[in-house]
């Protein structure tokens, strides 16, 4: 594994991020990693509290655990920072390469960010690639972004999604179980998009 760090992250310039616990000794992660078993969870009234152990997460468990062992898995055990993981997206939205690393050919970024189910996915105008969501009806969707644009969530709330035709990556990190009635995924896109006053894609009426 370490041979796998030193392939692409060190060359993508992510040297905050691993998948064994002596990363955490290393890096500013132990700061946040290792703050108290503390999560956020939204209320009936449309707030938020602080809790410990929180019902329905026993995930949280078994994520923490993982990070203590040198054990890899497929859904834990890879941590990294806000700046690491922007540069890994902007890395796909490069087609693959970041300054003077090629990690991927652009034609598997390209078959990754396809969709591969149809209609099988079940989510208006999005489909499936291999490990992201992928827009293929903008109006059938029916929220603001660009048709082509692809990402994916966490298990505790967050979001990100790469726009190629905007040239644009959000990441945003939350820390939030469960989330259930929150709006603001819905009103971070509409606020990104908001700022886009030059747009790549032509409008159809001008």
């Amino acid at each position: 594994m370490p041979r796998f760090r030193e392939s692409w992250y060190i060359r993508c310039g992510m040297t905050s991020s691993g998948i064994t616990s002596s990363i955490l000794s290393s890096t500013a992660i132990t700061d946040l990693a290792w703050t108290g078993r503390h999560l956020w969870v939204a209320t009936a009234d449309g707030g938020m509290t602080r809790v410990a152990d929180p019902a329905g997460a026993p995930v949280f468990d078994l994520y923490a655990n993982s990070l203590r062992s040198a054990n890899v898995t497929a859904v834990a055990g890879l941590v990294s920072t806000a700046d690491d993981y922007a540069r890994f997206l902007q890395m796909l939205l490069n087609g693959g390469a970041l300054g003077d690393a090629r990690i991927l050919s652009p034609k598997s970024v390209q078959l990754m960010t396809s969709d591969h189910l149809g209609d099988r996915y079940g989510s208006a105008g999005m489909g499936f690639g291999l490990g992201f969501s992928v827009l293929e009806d903008l109006g059938a969707r029916g929220t603001p972004g660009s048709e082509g644009e692809f990402g994916w969530g966490g298990a505790y709330h967050s979001t990100y999604w790469i726009d190629p035709a905007e040239e644009l990556v959000v990441a945003y990190f939350t820390q939030v179980i469960p989330a259930a009635g929150l709006d603001d995924h819905a009103r971070l896109r509409a606020l990104v998009y908001q700022a886009v006053e030059d747009s790549a894609v032509p409008l159809g009426i001008r």
